[in-house]
């Protein structure tokens, strides 16, 4: 899995700094995910939802490699408040 598309989200001080896709394979993307800045500073992603459920969901492991490539990924966009 690798993190591609990501756009930064102009940041006005609220939790989502970047929209991005997961590449699963050649044949699969998934689209709609967020990054979001947490208030203590550290960072998380979201799955994207459809009539309130979150249609996503990731084993831990799978969750902290994603949030972790999406930081970086973001941070080589250059963004000024990618820090962690």
């Amino acid at each position: 899995m690798r993190i591609v598309d990501m756009t930064p989200i102009y940041y006005d001080g609220g939790q989502n700094i970047a929209r991005f896709s997961i590449d699963v394979s050649p044949e699969l993307k998934l689209t709609g995910f967020r990054l979001r800045r947490r208030r203590d500073g550290g960072h998380t992603i979201a799955a994207p939802a459809a009539f309130g459920v979150r249609v996503a969901h990731f084993a831990l492991d799978t969750f902290r490699a994603l949030t972790a490539d999406a930081v970086a990924e973001f941070g080589r966009l250059g963004a000024p408040h990618a820090r962690n």
